[in-house]
């Protein structure tokens, strides 16, 4: 199977784990699922909150509220605020964090629970799926309008073919627009412990091949490093990974506040995921 980034047919198996095959580009470094016997159908699992987990979004929203503010001061180096489009919206924690600095924030999401409650907190939402069809579906919905950067946090990681994804970003952009990508980094050991999920997660990304990715793709980087999240090891046992008796204890520990404290600041010491700052190449 070829790689959906470069196009090689050097690939290797990685992993196997049950029905899933990992393989890895031996070209750009990246690893993906095989799509071949597939299990799953990843439009339903996000139709029904399957994976989203929109109740966990509500938990994690005082963190994700800021490192959406960080994303945003980054942008904002760049591009003053304008219209962002928020792509795989969720709950609406971006649009809100978007709001407040000014910006006017549009979110697509295709699960209709996190849309509603979106909706309640005043968040403009259009439920449905990023895909080929969506430039035209957002013309429809606002006649006219301007999209000065695209936001997708935690979003390139879920599709078989990210190219077609950062294609269509680049179709919604106003000239010299910008579009900003945050996803776990394969290259980091945290990352590879802990974002290794074939139900959600279908490509695992490095510097390199994202990079090639975005500019396949008609992007010029201006930015790609790594970062660490804002995070509360606390609601771990909330989430989606399947943790060891012992990281279940720790995550109770860390619950208290002065050890969670402790805990929650040394894992910023760990980079396990990469920020990309892009702008459309006209």
């Amino acid at each position: 199977m070829n790689c959906p980034v470069c196009a090689s047919s050097k690939t290797s198996e990685w992993k196997k784990d049950g029905p899933y095959n990992f393989l890895r580009c031996d070209n750009c470094g990246l690893i993906f699922i095989s799509k071949i016997g597939y299990p799953e159908n990843p439009e339903e699992q996000y139709k029904s909150d399957a994976t989203s987990f929109s109740e966990y979004h509500l938990i994690t929203a005082p963190n994700d509220r800021k490192n959406f503010i960080k994303t945003l001061k980054e942008l904002e180096r760049y591009q003053k605020p304008k219209t962002i489009l928020d792509v795989g919206a969720n709950v609406g924690t971006f649009l809100l964090a978007a709001k407040e600095r000014g910006w006017r924030g549009i979110g697509i999401e295709p699960t209709p629970k996190a849309v509603s409650i979106a909706r309640k907190d005043g968040g403009e939402i259009i439920e449905g799926f990023f895909d080929e069809n969506f430039p035209e579906k957002l013309s429809k919905a606002y006649p006219g309008i301007e999209i000065d950067a695209v936001h997708m946090g935690d979003v390139i990681e879920h599709l078989f073919d990210p190219l077609v994804l950062l294609r269509t970003a680049k179709r919604v952009l106003s000239k010299n627009g910008y579009l900003v990508i945050v996803t776990p980094d394969i290259d980091s050991f945290l990352a590879r412990k802990y974002q290794i999920k074939p139900k959600e997660h279908l490509v695992y990304f490095n510097k390199k091949s994202l990079r090639l990715a975005l500019e396949r793709s008609g992007f010029e980087v201006l930015s790609i490093h790594g970062q660490a999240r804002i995070r509360d090891i606390g609601n771990a046992a909330k989430g989606t990974v399947k943790l060891s008796t012992t990281e279940l204890v720790i995550a109770s520990i860390a619950r208290l506040p002065l050890i969670g404290k402790i805990l929650n600041n040394s894992l910023r010491l760990f980079k396990d995921e990469l920020f990309v700052l892009a702008r459309v190449k006209n």
